[in-house]
């Protein structure tokens, strides 16, 4: 079982203005190794979106979630015509950034990975 903590911001960049606006959430979920959760998110064109995350690893002999050597996370991201933008393995923490082109739906879809 893996623990993951995953924090997404966006920031909306108009090319005219030299303003920035954040938005920033947190989320807290369980996996198991191979699973895959997506999140489905209205975001418009030319917007950067970053994600921190944390991946732990669940150890029965100490009932304890535990940051381990070898457990990582991968990314994926589709824009509204289901056309990936961005497919990127990471390590067990860290940020992925992105920027959209298109308006609309896009799907980021997290999945730990591991080399143990």
């Amino acid at each position: 079982r893996i623990q993951i903590l995953f924090e997404p911001s966006m920031n909306f960049l108009p090319l005219i203005f030299l303003w920035l606006v954040a938005c920033s959430d947190a989320l807290y979920f369980h996996m198991w190794e191979t699973d895959v959760k997506c999140f489905v998110e209205e975001v418009p064109d030319e917007t950067m979106i970053s994600g921190k995350y944390k991946v732990e690893l669940y150890q029965d002999a100490t009932e304890s979630f535990v940051a381990q050597q070898g457990v990582g996370m991968h990314v994926e991201v589709k824009d509204p015509d289901r056309k990936q933008i961005l497919s990127k393995f990471y390590t067990n923490e860290g940020q992925f950034v992105f920027t959209t082109h298109t308006p609309g739906e896009h799907y980021i879809c997290l999945s730990p990975n591991s080399t143990r």
